[in-house]
């Protein structure tokens, strides 16, 4: 294997092993019940929808409006406050989660790998990120966009009953309940602290409206979210003010590409990871 290979797989693992590092033991079992509607959720759910209004909705701020640096040390107490107080089911549930994320790690990495092969360069997977993301979009989803969003996250459903649905809220305070571990666990490791932020940024084209509700969902999985509105007309210039704002507001590089989109775009979700630690990985030949 060539040197940058090596890199690139180094990487990976230690990327997959962020989700991992919240459960002590191994979990070979998947208790769907941790993270789906039961019965009693579904009653609730269906008497709310019963002559419900519809949700309330707003138009997100334009991309320059002046908007508050982010607070990472205030980020990483609060996770840590998250961990300190989970209970059993709450821990049961994180791990669930994190090995949810990690298969579909697994399994993104295993199609980079069949398509591409080895990449020469650095290339970095989160499967915290992107189950996030993935879990944040179901959370607004509907219909069959609902039943593929479901199915990617590795949870089975059925006859499309109400107790088989994922329970996006369940799943969004869950990595952040990951989250909250894994700090809490690099602070008590006096040698290597481990610092991870997350942030979400929503940005839309100008007039488009969101729901509330959904927004408000989020901030279950991190409690900064960034909606904001732009042009996306030209990409290019689309991509220098996101990049721009969202430095501004956390100081972190980041390099937004908005691949896959459009001058027809309306949306662009972007969930943002700062990640700081030391992570070791274990060779052996045979």
């Amino acid at each position: 294997m060539a040197p940058a290979g090596v890199s690139l797989r180094a990487t990976i693992l230690c990327l997959l092993a962020w989700a991992g590092l919240a459960a002590g033991d191994r979990v070979y079992i998947h208790p769907f019940h941790l993270v789906i509607h039961n019965e009693s959720t579904c009653e609730q759910l269906a008497k709310a929808n019963a002559g419900k209004p519809k949700d309330p909705t707003f138009i997100p701020a334009p991309i320059q409006a002046k908007t508050s640096p982010v607070d990472e040390k205030a980020l990483q107490d609060q996770l840590v406050l998250v961990a300190a107080k989970l209970d059993t089911e709450d821990k049961l549930r994180a791990a669930m989660v994190g090995m949810l994320a990690n298969f579909l790690g697994f399994r993104i990495y295993g199609m980079h790998s069949e398509l591409w092969g080895v990449v020469h360069g650095a290339t970095v997977l989160s499967p915290t990120a992107v189950f996030g993301t993935l879990a944040s979009l179901y959370l607004g989803a509907l219909d069959h966009t609902a039943d593929r969003l479901q199915a990617i996250l590795g949870v089975p459903w059925k006859d499309k009953n109400c107790t088989s649905r994922l329970d996006a809220h369940k799943v969004l305070s869950a990595l952040q309940a990951v989250q909250g571990l894994l700090v809490a666990q690099g602070r008590a490791d006096s040698q290597a602290q481990l610092l991870l932020s997350t942030v979400v940024g929503v940005f839309t084209a100008p007039g488009l409206h969101l729901k509330q509700p959904f927004v408000q969902g989020l901030a279950l999985y991190t409690p900064v979210v960034l909606p904001r509105s732009l042009d996306f007309t030209e990409l290019d210039v689309a991509a220098e003010k996101i990049d721009r704002f969202m430095q501004a507001v956390t100081g972190w590089k980041t390099g937004c590409s908005l691949m896959g989109a459009s001058v027809d775009s309306t949306l662009a979700f972007n969930t943002y990871v700062h990640f700081q630690g030391s992570c070791s990985v274990t060779q052996a030949a045979v």
